[in-house]
């Protein structure tokens, strides 16, 4: 005999299921979509199990007024879930690229303005023994192509369009000093004596005999040319007037000056202290393109030697301790406060500060910010520098960080 079930399907066409309301028809199991979907993102799916939630919704939804087509339900399901995956995505790809960014004070240093300079421009910033920041900006050929920049500088200089300045902040006095004759591209800054300053370049035509410093008085007048050493990269010079140069020595490895990788020199370019020279004796790696230079004084030296993230202190002339801070890799600038570093990190989102801490391996972005606390941006700056100070520079202005005054 049949069943009441058997019965019922007979009467009506189908089984009991086919004939409830659609509201109480099996659907999802939403919350074990949602567990898998967490488990699988380890605790980050959240944006994406809710793009996949909505979906859900809108595709098991009660039909209210009149029934919609299942394909117009697939197609708006398709459109919601792909809006809300690259929300997410977007929203990833956002704290990846620019990070949170912890404020910190940054004090303003001087004004400058670059006045009427037309054409190339080329500004550099560097520190002094005396925190006395120096920026020089020039209409100078800053090409790929160094022979070029040579001649189109030489030229300039001959036929006196040649448009340079250096600003001095000496105490509370802004120095302004116009040159009309340098030695070639890649201008970076010291003073030199009283009253003088020394105006370096990168390299030059004739690397054997070629004289890359110039020294000038405060009227623009050169006074002194020096040679330097080619391929230089940094320079710094210490309370007792020596300078502290930083080089590539990949193409000139035999060279009497540059092949020490950072070196020392006396007010007459007699050479107190080679750092290649320390290091192989002791089986240390050899500096081959030193950056993030930072004389703290004669005795107190910090150098980048390599792009590895390494960093070497020097004191009283011998390798005190190498630092490792991957971070570090490539910066243009490291200031230094006991075991912490502050220093550049540019990439291709945007220029950055980092504070790291070596000892405990702790690190974090910093944002610069005014005395009203807001954002300066670090758009097309220039860095540089001193003891714990990071100053940096665009345009316009020259400002400073001091890492002993960040609180973690």
């Amino acid at each position: 005999m049949p069943t009441t079930r058997q019965r019922l399907r007979s009467a009506k066409g189908g089984p009991l299921t086919s004939r409830l309301p659609r509201s109480h028809q099996q659907r999802p199991n939403l919350q074990a979509k949602q567990d898998h979907i967490t488990s699988v993102t380890n605790g980050n799916g959240f944006l994406l199990w809710h793009s996949l939630a909505i979906s859900g919704l809108l595709y098991n939804a009660p039909i209210m007024a009149k029934p919609a087509s299942q394909l117009t339900k697939v197609i708006a399901t398709c459109l919601v879930t792909l809006f809300l995956l690259t929300a997410t995505i977007f929203g990833i790809a956002k704290w990846i690229l620019f990070p949170f960014k912890k404020p910190v004070h940054a004090h303003k240093v001087f004004d400058y303005s670059i006045g009427n300079l037309k054409g190339n421009q080329w500004w550099s910033l560097s520190v002094g023994p005396n925190a006395d920041p120096l920026v020089v900006i020039a209409n100078i050929e800053t090409g790929n192509d160094t022979a070029v920049n040579l001649k189109a500088i030489a030229k300039q200089c001959a036929d006196r369009t040649l448009d340079c300045t250096i600003f001095h902040l000496a105490g509370d006095k802004l120095e302004q000093v116009h040159v009309t004759n340098i030695p070639g591209p890649y201008l970076t800054a010291q003073p030199f004596g009283k009253s003088q300053f020394l105006l370096a370049t990168a390299t030059s035509l004739k690397p054997a005999g070629e004289f890359n410093g110039f020294v000038y008085d405060m009227q623009g007048n050169v006074v002194r040319m020096v040679k330097l050493g080619v391929d230089l990269n940094q320079l710094e010079c210490d309370a007792a007037g020596n300078l502290w140069t930083t080089y590539d020595t990949s193409k000139y490895t035999n060279a009497a000056i540059n092949s020490g990788g950072l070196v020392c020199l006396d007010n007459q370019m007699n050479v107190l202290f080679r750092f290649n020279d320390k290091v192989i004796r002791k089986g240390l790696p050899a500096l081959n393109y030193g950056l993030a230079l930072n004389v703290t004084s004669d005795k107190d030296v910090s150098v980048c030697p390599n792009r590895d993230g390494s960093i070497v202190k020097i004191v009283n002339g011998a390798v005190d301790k190498v630092l490792k801070c991957y971070q570090a890799s490539g910066c243009l600038a490291l200031a230094s406060s006991g075991s912490r570093l502050l220093f550049d990190k540019c990439d291709i989102a945007e220029n950055r500060m980092m504070v790291a801490d070596v000892e405990h391996n702790q690190s974090y972005y910093v944002n610069p910010v005014d005395d009203s606390g807001n954002d300066i941006g670090l758009e097309q700056r220039g860095f540089a520098a001193r003891g714990s100070r990071l100053y940096f520079t665009d345009k316009k202005t020259v400002y400073f960080i001091d890492l002993a005054e960040i609180k973690d």
